[in-house]
């Protein structure tokens, strides 16, 4: 969600005219959105497929692009840290100078009263910290506890700007002159670092191997929507990572031909001696494919859609575009989505939740360790079994068993067609279980499991349990009969017998047993006191989990 306000539009407008940039401001208007600060809307109806922003690699703010991008590179600064540093010497330094200025200048990292947009890991306020501990951010993703990497990267950047000072002579910026500072204003500096770091990573784009990330002016602008976005965003990632060309550049052309070098000096028998002309006219052949189409050289920037321009010097692979995938109707904003993220993540990397997100979760970790130090001698025995070998060895039979299933479907969906050509079918690299893929640890080799047992520990915004935790309630439903027929340390049998886990939702609560369990482990988890003084973030997000676990209690 942008914070960009009314007044900043015509500082927008005024880059996109003056970088080669397209937006189809016949079918657009940029304005206030009900979601907060400013929306992509539709002032015609509008049709799918069409292009609604098409900006070159080169006017997109990047490391790579931004001024002190060869200081940048010397220092082997790169990724979210080389663009944090960059956008801060452009603002600060740089300031009006800076090419990328008018832009840059509509993102803020300051609200109107003056205070930073931070993430919950480094909330002032600690009564804001204290009403989300034991959330689902708390205890699954650690997100109230300040990040060492952070830290790292601010040391990082002040000694950068330390560097660049002596060797560019340009001056300091203020967050990065921290000389003779005491703790306490070090500190700030800090925190400053970070809300630069934050605002910018709700708006950034993975652009391509060379560039990496980058803000995109007015992609930005599109409001997040976590079940039907309007929009999609393209560019060609696959470029040279030296030099952002697409296609066979001058690095690639060097690289084939030392490739190729080294193919004919190990095969003299059959060559002869080395030809240089052959490997020159490959080398000009190559380069000849880079030369552009008389057609593509054509300009006919009139016309209504994007797509159906072409306009001297502006070549599509070498820009990236927001694509309509839904229609939409005058009137309406147009949305894209940050990904299928909980409110949780959504807080945490971006600054904002959604009210009724269907991707939330409750992490129940601390419900089932305070439920397993009361548990009887018995059930802990399995619980300690669980914890040290049967999470890993079921979560390799279950995704060793769905990724048949998957198999299965595509080879069902796959038809001959009626003149009797075959079709390619997509090939899973991945093989079931023959009894040789299982380390002496139990681990198969072709899955990611969990890395610790408590990771699939949590409820979905329907109710429904992981699979994970529907094993684990199954298993601690075993009577002791069932349990030592179970029970076995041989891989082999255990791969047999671990199918016997496996639950749905609603066998667990038509069974006495395992529901009684199920409501044994929630009734460790307390319902959230809606705090009158928390912001709307934190109220919505408590809701959110207070809904789920209502679901799971009314059942």
């Amino acid at each position: 969600m942008s914070n960009t306000s009314e007044s900043d539009v015509k500082h927008i407008l005024n880059f996109v005219e003056n970088n080669d940039v397209q937006f189809l401001s016949s079918h657009l208007e940029l304005k206030k959105s009900a979601l907060g600060g400013i929306g992509v809307f539709a002032t015609q109806d509008i049709e799918a497929e069409h292009i609604l922003l098409r900006v070159p690699k080169s006017s997109i703010f990047t490391a790579e692009n931004s001024t002190i991008a060869n200081a940048l590179v010397d220092a082997e600064i790169d990724g979210m840290l080389a663009l944090n540093i960059a956008f801060i010497y452009e603002v600060s330094v740089f300031k009006e100078k800076s090419h990328w200025f008018e832009y840059l200048r509509t993102i803020k990292w300051v609200d109107n009263e003056g205070q930073l947009y931070l993430p919950p890991s480094y909330y002032e306020d600690a009564k804001r910290k204290q009403y989300l501990r034991g959330t689902t951010l708390d205890t699954m993703y650690n997100g109230l506890s300040p990040q060492s990497e952070v830290e790292n990267g601010f040391s990082i950047a002040c000694d950068l700007a330390v560097k660049i000072s002596s060797e560019y002579h340009l001056e300091i910026p203020k967050i990065f002159a921290t000389e003779n500072l005491d703790d306490k204003q070090i500190w700030r500096n800090l925190l400053e670092f970070v809300s630069v770091g934050y605002s910018i990573s709700s708006r950034c784009f993975e652009i391509d191997r060379y560039h990496q990330y980058g803000l995109v002016i007015i992609a930005d602008l599109f409001n997040h929507h976590v079940t039907s976005p309007d929009v999609h965003f393209e560019s060609v990632f696959d470029v040279c990572d030296k030099c952002g060309e697409v296609g066979e550049c001058g690095h690639i052309i060097a690289e084939e031909k030392l490739t190729a070098i080294e193919e004919l000096q190990k095969k003299p028998e059959k060559i002869g001696t080395f030809d240089h002309k052959q490997l020159d006219n490959f080398t000009r052949q190559l380069e000849n494919n880079q030369e552009l189409s008389d057609d593509e050289l054509l300009e006919n920037p009139n016309e209504t859609f994007i797509e159906d321009r072409v306009i001297q010097g502006i070549i599509p692979d070498e820009c990236v575009d927001i694509r309509l995938v839904n229609n939409v109707k005058k009137g309406e904003e147009i949305f894209n989505s940050y990904g299928e993220l909980s409110n949780s993540l959504l807080l945490a990397r971006y600054g904002f939740v959604v009210e009724n997100n269907p991707c939330d979760v409750v992490n129940m970790a601390d419900a089932v360790i305070q439920y397993s130090r009361k548990a009887s001698a018995d059930l802990k025995a399995r619980i300690d079994w669980w914890k040290d070998m049967g999470h890993e060895f079921y979560f390799v039979w279950y995704e060793s068993k769905r990724s048949e299933e998957e198999e299965e479907d595509e080879e069902e969906d796959e038809e001959e067609p009626e003149n009797g050509d075959s079709r390619d079918g997509k090939n899973s690299q991945d093989a079931p279980y023959d009894g040789e893929n299982i380390q002496d640890d139990g681990q198969k080799e072709d899955f990611d499991k969990p890395s610790k047992w408590l990771d699939e520990m949590f409820i979905d915004n329907q109710g429904k349990l992981t699979p994970l935790m529907l094993a684990f309630v199954k298993l601690l439903s075993f009577n002791k009969f069932e349990w030592e027929k179970f029970y076995t340390e041989d891989p082999n049998e255990l791969w047999d017998r671990v199918k016997c886990l496996e639950l749905n939702s609603s066998a667990l609560l038509s069974n006495k047993k395992t529901r009684k369990i199920l409501e044994d482990i929630v009734a460790f988890k307390a319902k959230w006191i809606i705090p009158k003084d928390a912001d709307s973030n934190i109220k919505i997000l408590l809701s959110s989990e207070n809904f789920i676990l209502d679901q799971v209690r009314s059942k």
